[in-house]
């Protein structure tokens, strides 16, 4: 296609091979380019592909396992103890348990819960740190990350596409995702989340108060559908 344009241009002689050679070692490049133009013209709506094999779960569905990782005793989570895999994480969990408006939480960690994203090319799985439900009904997707790089961005890239999925689809009550790089903003992160309103779902309204497995763990996407929108 000329649409690709190579540059420095090959030689007169042998443009062919040299075209094809390039855009062979660069592919990974070529089709992040082209994902991204596709995501950007297509006018259209998401909806979320269920796990067909397993299409929602709970923390109470979680089997035993062992670990030789750090962990920490948790207050407010399902799980009685979470594996922390930095001082931030353990420094997380403190927050989340401390904090008035965060109802419970989970280390994701065991809970199958993960987003599909594509990175230079490769389809991967990406599995953020903690879900955090508040008593408000909102539930955060939590990220503790030291850097925000370049493979950071496209993770919250398709994590926030995958929030605005499961929020259309409505039966999971409301979503949310954030990203903290500094640990100390943790507290004002939390309220700054406890203070947006959320309708709660049908499935929350009726559960019963107490220490139950935290939510129902919303629909595994093996993708999202893109579906043009009404003309």
């Amino acid at each position: 296609s000329d649409l690709l344009v190579v540059s420095p241009p090959p030689p007169q002689a042998d443009e062919g091979a040299w075209r094809r050679v390039t855009i062979h070692l660069q592919l990974n490049r070529v089709v992040l380019h082209l994902k991204k133009a596709v995501e950007i013209s297509s006018n259209s709506i998401l909806i979320p592909l269920f796990d067909p094999e397993h299409p929602i779960g709970s923390t109470s569905e979680m089997p035993v396992w062992y670990t030789s990782r750090p962990t920490e005793p948790t207050k407010k989570s399902p799980v009685t103890v979470a594996v922390c895999d930095s001082d931030w994480e353990r420094r997380a969990v403190t927050d989340l348990d401390a904090h008035p408006q965060v109802e419970r939480w989970v280390k994701n960690d065991h809970l199958g819960f993960e987003i599909f994203y594509v990175y230079r090319g490769v389809v991967r799985k990406y599995r953020p740190d903690f879900l955090v439900r508040f008593r408000s009904g909102l539930t955060l997707i939590l990220e503790i990350k030291g850097r925000y790089t370049d493979h950071a961005k496209e993770k919250d890239a398709a994590l926030r596409t995958w929030v605005r999925a499961v929020n259309r689809d409505t039966r999971f009550g409301e979503w949310a995702s954030t990203v903290c790089t500094d640990p100390t903003t943790l507290p004002a992160i939390l309220t700054r989340c406890a203070s947006r309103p959320a309708t709660r779902s049908s499935s929350d309204r009726s559960r019963a108060a107490g220490r139950t497995p935290l939510p129902p763990r919303p629909p595994t996407l093996t993708g999202t559908r893109l579906l043009p929108s009404a003309a």
